[in-house]
């Protein structure tokens, strides 16, 4: 005598939103915790550009002699002036801030569609932009890529992208479950 296991019934919505809605809410905070990085380098940025080459030059006199020389020996083996320097400096924080200001609000609307199960496109890219570590202020210390890849696990699921288009999810399909043949 053959006996067949029972199939193991779809999940239901409740459980699809249960297992969508801790990483949601994570993706979220790490998106509001990357727009307040974001919008401290570009305070950062900000103030580089106020400081002028002569206020530069006051603030190095205040580093020790030897760190003073290893600067100034810097900037001169690169070719750089004090000018210069600021302006990449102001470049670069307003450029990076700029980047992770907008990864972070798609990351932080990603969290949200996610625990909401609606924009599952928004929802991957909040997630993978999370996970890049430069993009990401907190990609740079593991907490972006955990929890991006996190996400992106749960969304990768069949259920959670049924869900997400509407549908319901796949039922487990087993030897008897086969689809009749046309005549």
């Amino acid at each position: 005598m053959h006996y067949e296991p029972d199939p193991i019934p779809p999940p239901t919505a409740a459980a699809i939103r249960e297992r969508v809605g801790m990483p949601g809410i994570f993706l979220a905070v790490i998106g509001v915790i990357n727009v307040l990085a974001a919008c401290l380098l570009l305070y950062r940025g900000y103030q580089a550009a106020q400081i002028t080459p002569a206020e530069f030059d006051k603030k190095m006199e205040q580093l020790s002699p030897q760190q003073r020389q290893q600067v100034q020996d810097s900037l001169k083996e690169m070719g750089w002036t004090t000018e210069k320097l600021l302006s990449v400096a102001t470049e670069l924080f307003c450029t990076w801030g700029g980047v992770a200001l907008f990864c972070g609000l798609i990351s932080v609307l990603g969290g949200i569609c996610m625990a909401k199960l609606r924009a599952y496109g928004l929802a991957m890219t909040g997630a993978i932009l999370a996970a890049i570590p430069f993009v990401s202020p907190l990609g740079c210390c593991l907490v972006g890529e955990v929890v991006g890849i996190w996400s992106l696990v749960v969304l990768f699921n069949a259920d959670v992208r049924m869900a997400f288009s509407g549908g319901s999810p796949p039922a487990e399909e087993g030897p008897m479950s086969s689809s009749p043949s046309p005549p």
